[in-house]
């Protein structure tokens, strides 16, 4: 498993960003923002989780241990996807989504793909335990 990269940003969109690490370009899927990537030529590090959908996998990028954690707890909700995991991830701070999660307030993971059904699941698997499991 690959699990940091470091490299050159190539490009960046909003789906994700393409590093140039020694002459081979990897595509990481993430919601980074122009403040946490920069500039194309800037030099930076990812963290990163490798994920498969059917037989094509993929590269999850996130800024810190803690975001990585969160996205791994959220996948473990079920009816929660790689993709739709990491866009709850990245759309606010991290301490955002997890003081939102521990008091129940569901607009803080209603994100594209995520009805009230599945916010209120993540909501009562991952409330009562969200801060033990970021803390390990």
């Amino acid at each position: 498993m690959i699990d940091m990269l470091t490299g050159t940003v190539v490009s960046r969109d909003a789906a994700g960003v393409v590093l140039d690490v020694n002459g081979i370009g990897f595509r990481v899927e993430g919601s980074f923002t122009e403040a946490d990537v920069g500039y194309v030529r800037d030099f930076y590090t990812v963290l990163t989780l490798t994920g498969q959908q059917e037989i094509k996998p993929r590269l999850f990028g996130f800024e810190t241990q803690l975001e990585r954690k969160l996205f791994v707890a959220l996948r473990s909700v079920q009816g929660v996807g790689a993709s739709t995991a990491a866009r709850i991830a990245g759309a606010r701070p991290v301490d955002e989504i997890v003081e939102g999660i521990t008091e129940g307030d569901a607009s803080v993971v209603r994100v594209k793909g995520v009805g009230a059904k599945i916010a209120d699941r993540i909501l009562a698997d991952l409330g009562p335990k969200i801060g033990a499991v970021l803390a390990s």
